[in-house]
C-alpha cells in the first residue's frame, strides 16, 4: 500500500485508536492516572499550581463522555445525552453548543462530573 506524504498517516492511526473499547473501570483508571499530577503537587509542594491544567481538562472530558455519550450514568443508564455544535451566524459569531436536554439535566451532568472527579 502506498500512502501519500501529506500527513494522512497520523489521522489514520488516530482514527483506528478511536475504535478501541474501554470498560468503565478502564476509563476510571485513565482518570486516576491523569489526576496523579495534581496529587503529587499537593503531596510534594503542599499547594496547587497550574501544572495539572491539561490533565484536569482531559479527566473532565472523559467523565463528561462517560455520562453524556457512553451511557455510564446512574440516572441516565444506556442513554446518550445529545448535543451538537451551533452553526456560526456571521463573521463575529462564536461557535456554541446546542444541548438537546433540559437545564436540570445539564446541572445533573455538571454535579456528576464533579462528584466522580472529586472522589478519585
Amino acid at each position: 500500500m502506498i500512502l501519500p506524504s501529506a500527513g494522512l498517516l497520523p489521522a489514520i492511526l488516530r482514527q483506528q485508536g478511536a475504535d478501541v473499547l474501554l470498560t468503565y473501570d478502564e476509563l476510571i483508571g485513565k482518570i486516576d492516572v491523569l489526576l496523579g499530577g495534581r496529587v503529587a503537587e499537593q503531596t510534594i509542594y503542599g499547594k496547587l499550581s497550574t501544572g495539572a491544567a491539561n490533565d484536569l481538562t482531559k479527566a473532565t472530558d472523559i467523565v463528561k463522555k462517560m455520562i453524556t455519550e457512553y451511557g455510564m450514568s446512574e440516572t441516565f443508564k444506556n442513554v446518550v445525552l445529545s448535543q451538537h455544535r451551533a452553526p456560526l451566524l456571521g463573521a463575529q459569531a462564536e461557535p456554541g453548543v446546542i444541548r438537546e436536554y433540559a437545564e436540570s439535566t445539564q446541572t445533573y451532568v455538571d454535579e456528576e462530573i464533579a462528584r466522580i472527579v472529586n472522589q478519585r
